[in-house]
C-alpha cells in the first residue's frame, strides 16, 4: 500500500488550514460591506416653523425628496399645532421613506432649574407616540440645547457644563423610557475640548450616550486648513469603531462668525458639490452617519431664488 510522507501530508493539512482561514477572511470580509454597505446613511435637515406642516405639507415632503433627505428634525409646538397636524405630517413622511424626530430645546434647557421643562417636552412625545399609529410615529427625540450660548457660560463654564450633562441624562433616561425612540442632540465641533469627569471628553461621553450626535462642523468648504473634514475628523476619530455615531452638520444660514462659517453667499450647486467631497471622505471612518443641512425653510428660499433667478435668465 502506497503511504503519503509524513512531511507531504503536513504541507497537505497547512495548504488545508490556510486555504479555509481564506476563504473564512473572504467571507468576512463580505459580510462586513454588504453590512456596511446595506445601511443608509441620515441625510436630515431642521424644520423650526412647525406651523408649516400644516400648511405646506406637501411641499415640504416634496422638496425632501428632490434633495435626497430622509430624515427631518421638527420642531414640537404644542400650543399652535393639533397633533392631527403631526399625525398627518409623519404618516405622509413614513411613506416616502422620511423619518421625523421631535426636535426641541434652548440654551436654558443647561439650567436644572429647567429640568421640568424638558420631562415635559419628552412626556409630550411619548403620549403622542402612544396614541399614534405605527406610521405616524415620531422615529427620536433630538435636542438643541448648546449651553454655550448661555450668558453664564462665560461666567461660570464649569459649573454651566455640569448642569447641562446632568440634563442630558435626563434627556437619555426619559427618551429611552420607550426603547424604541432614538435619542440624539446637535453638539459643537469643540466639544472634545471640554472634559466630561476626570478624563473623558463630553464629546466621547455624548457618543457613548446618544444613538447619534450632529455635530455643528458649519465651514462652507470640506478640504484644507480648518475645513469641515479639519474640524470633524477629531470627534470622528475619538467616536472611533462606534458605528453610524456621527453626523456632520452643514449651514446655510447668515452668519455673524465669518462668511466661511456658512453656505449662505454660495449658491446651492457648490453646497452640493461640497456634499459630495463630503461623502466621500467621510467613507474612511465608520463613526459617520451622515450629513444634516441647516435648515429648511432657509434651504428651500435659496432654491427657489435660484429657480427664479435661472428663469428670468432663460426669458431674457
Amino acid at each position: 500500500m502506497h503511504t503519503i510522507p509524513a512531511k507531504r501530508r503536513c504541507k497537505r493539512v497547512n495548504r488545508y488550514l490556510w486555504l479555509r482561514l481564506l476563504i473564512t477572511l473572504m467571507m468576512t470580509a463580505t459580510m462586513l460591506w454588504l453590512f456596511f454597505a446595506s445601511t443608509p446613511g441620515i441625510r436630515a435637515t431642521w424644520l423650526w416653523n412647525t406651523q408649516l406642516i400644516a400648511q405646506k405639507r406637501e411641499a415640504i415632503l416634496s422638496f425632501a425628496e428632490q434633495n435626497d433627505i430622509n430624515r427631518i428634525y421638527l420642531h414640537i409646538d404644542q400650543k399652535d399645532v393639533p397633533t392631527e397636524a403631526y399625525r398627518t405630517f409623519i404618516k405622509e413622511a413614513s411613506a416616502r421613506d422620511i423619518q421625523v424626530d421631535a426636535l426641541g430645546g434652548d440654551p436654558a434647557w443647561s439650567l436644572v432649574s429647567s429640568q421640568k421643562s424638558i420631562t415635559s417636552f419628552i412626556d409630550w412625545v411619548h403620549a403622542y407616540n402612544s396614541s399614534a399609529a405605527e406610521d405616524e410615529r415620531f422615529t427620536g427625540i433630538h435636542v438643541d440645547i448648546e449651553p454655550h450660548v448661555h450668558p453664564k457660560w462665560k461666567r461660570d463654564k464649569d459649573a454651566l457644563k455640569r448642569q447641562w450633562i446632568e440634563n442630558m441624562e435626563l434627556v437619555v433616561h426619559e427618551t429611552k423610557k420607550d426603547p424604541n425612540l432614538q435619542v440624539s442632540a446637535d453638539i459643537p465641533f469643540w466639544m472634545n475640548e471640554l472634559t466630561a469627569g476626570e478624563t473623558q471628553s463630553v464629546s466621547k461621553w455624548l457618543i457613548g450616550q446618544l444613538d447619534h450626535v450632529t455635530l455643528m462642523a458649519y465651514r462652507d468648504y470640506v478640504e484644507g486648513p480648518n475645513g469641515v473634514l479639519d474640524i470633524a475628523s477629531r470627534i470622528l476619530d475619538e467616536a472611533g469603531y462606534d458605528r453610524q455615531k456621527v453626523v456632520v452638520g452643514l449651514n446655510l444660514l447668515e452668519s455673524d462668525e465669518g462668511d466661511r462659517t456658512t453656505f449662505y453667499e454660495e449658491d446651492t450647486e457648490k453646497m452640493h458639490e461640497q456634499v459630495g467631497i463630503l461623502e466621500t471622505r467621510m467613507k474612511k471612518y465608520s463613526a459617520y452617519a451622515g450629513y444634516a443641512i441647516h435648515d429648511y425653510e432657509n434651504w428651500e428660499k435659496k432654491s427657489r431664488r435660484e429657480r427664479e433667478r435661472s428663469g428670468t435668465h432663460e426669458n431674457g
